[in-house]
């Protein structure tokens, strides 16, 4: 989601990645911000294309797993068919929160705890080949 009141809010539609991941389907891209607003558009891209993945920076964990939050798409296949596309971003300067008390947040999610390691390390290692 684009805030600037200068151009059309909607640049940051997840859709504009689906034609990049078609055209350079060997490179690794991040969807950033989870794809918010469009959380179930970003959510069936990254399980369209196998080199696409999605990171959570910007968002406090603890309204992802919020019922009428618009996240449920995520958490639910965040911990089944996309566990391994989901990167944790925790933009501690931009919700003015130290890092424990986010990672706790995370920690606090209705994931299993394979996908909890999964989503907060093993998945970014794996994406930069740090692991």
């Amino acid at each position: 989601m684009n805030y600037a009141n200068d151009r059309p809010y909607d640049l940051g539609h997840p859709r504009h990645l689906d034609q990049v991941a078609m055209d350079f389907p060997e490179l690794r891209i991040i969807g950033g911000l989870g794809g918010w607003p469009w959380v179930n558009e970003m959510v069936a891209l990254v399980r369209r294309h196998p080199n696409l993945h999605m990171d959570t920076s910007a968002h406090r964990a603890k309204y992802l797993g919020q019922p009428g939050s618009g996240w449920e798409m995520l958490m639910q296949l965040g911990n089944t068919l996309i566990q391994d596309k989901v990167l944790v971003g925790l933009s501690a300067g931009l919700v003015g929160q130290p890092y424990e008390t986010l990672i706790d947040e995370y920690m606090n999610l209705p994931l299993k705890d394979a996908v909890k390691e999964k989503w907060l390390y093993k998945n970014a290692a794996r994406v930069f080949g740090l692991d």
